[in-house]
């Protein structure tokens, strides 16, 4: 290192020269590596978070694809065909949207405020059978599975056919989706099928009977 003012060669450190006595500035030590440091720790940092973010977006994805294997019609068609065979009106209700059960009562046997155990009554006595003929009554399913030769639409269109018929069409616009399930069972030793008309409304599945709309 030289002195700026005469050129006479310092000593490393020195603070000022020897010869002509100028004061000397000590030289600044480069930044370099510790902002190449900061920047490696900043791009690491980096790394983990997009890691993370790709990770987080797999397990939501896999989550909504497991959810929306789930959200079928099938649990439901099965509980209400297996509460029909069993004569288990109660049970069959439940199966309904509390809408259409109220419609039901009120078109097909009078009643202007719904009495659900009036209605379970009214059901078992038409159904015309022992009550302990009913007890002993077991049926399972045998297999169930969407009808997938029934579209989307046309299982909604059916739907609103019900509503419509009932007298429930304000409900139309809380219809998310439709189908139709088919389903094979067995009951008292004997086999049998059946077709199940399901509605998912405000993101609940519903059976829903044709038998009382028509």
């Amino acid at each position: 290192m030289l002195c700026p003012n005469c050129g006479n060669p310092l000593q490393s450190g020195a603070t000022f020269c020897a010869v002509c006595g100028a004061t000397v500035e000590a030289p600044q030590q480069s930044q370099a590596p510790a902002q190449e440091e900061s920047v490696a720790k900043n791009k690491k940092k980096i790394i983990w978070v997009a890691v993370l973010a790709l990770v987080a977006v797999i397990v939501v994805a896999a989550i909504c694809i497991v959810l929306n294997l789930m959200d079928t019609p099938v649990e439901t068609a099965e509980d209400y065909v297996v509460a029909v065979r069993t004569y288990d009106f109660e049970e069959t209700l439940d199966t309904m949207p509390d809408f259409l059960v109220k419609a039901i009562a009120k078109k097909q046997f009078g009643m202007k405020e719904l009495d659900r155990e009036k209605l379970v009554k009214t059901l078992k006595m038409l159904a015309n059978v022992d009550e302990d003929e009913i007890e002993d009554l077991n049926a399972e399913i045998v297999k169930s599975e969407v009808d997938d030769d029934t579209s989307e639409k046309k299982a909604k269109d059916m739907v609103k056919e019900v509503f419509k018929a009932l007298g429930c069409e304000k409900y139309v616009s809380d219809l998310d989706s439709a189908a139709v399930v088919d389903i094979s069972y067995e009951c008292d030793g004997k086999e049998g099928d059946a077709s199940v008309l399901c509605a998912k409304i405000d993101g609940e599945w519903y059976a829903i009977p044709t038998a009382f709309a028509f």
